[in-house]
């Protein structure tokens, strides 16, 4: 009866989401990580991070947080679900909030229209390599398309 219980309150916490054996990346082992900086002119930053949720990176006036992972892979959804990234992009100077933006894993392209703004550090391109569900991180970058 005890053991009944305590299966029924760990799934009640799971919130009725069971994962099926998912084939988790591993952590990238030879990357470059970090902020790069080029241009002489006009400013442009460029980096490559692997960041836990919660965990945030500055540089330059910008700061760069994982604010989530989403796993919709659960028995009973459809195994194509994607796994998606949510980063905040914040303006230090002003401590405001400019743009959250939502990846699917292994995705790449140009940057949503809210996060426009990201032009003015030459960034014009996010992708997300990697998303570990297990360990809670994620493998991204953000560059100018030169």
């Amino acid at each position: 009866m005890k053991t009944l219980f305590l299966l029924i309150f760990c799934f009640m916490l799971s919130g009725c989401c069971i994962r099926p054996n998912r084939n988790e990346p591993s952590y990238p082992k030879n990357a470059q990580l970090g902020w790069r900086e080029k241009g002489t002119e006009k400013k442009k930053i460029s980096g490559h991070f692997v960041l836990k949720k919660g965990e945030h990176t500055e540089y330059g006036g910008l700061r760069v947080e994982v604010t989530d992972i989403i796993d919709n892979n659960c028995i009973g959804a459809s195994e194509s679900n994607p796994i998606f990234a949510k980063l905040k992009f914040t303006k230090t100077a002003e401590q405001k909030i400019m743009c959250e933006d939502a990846r699917v894993e292994t995705s790449a392209g140009l940057i949503s229209s809210s996060c426009e703004w990201l032009r003015e550090f030459g960034i014009e391109f996010i992708g997300v390599r990697a998303i570990n569900v297990r360990e809670n991180w994620v493998d991204f970058e953000f560059r100018s398309i030169e």
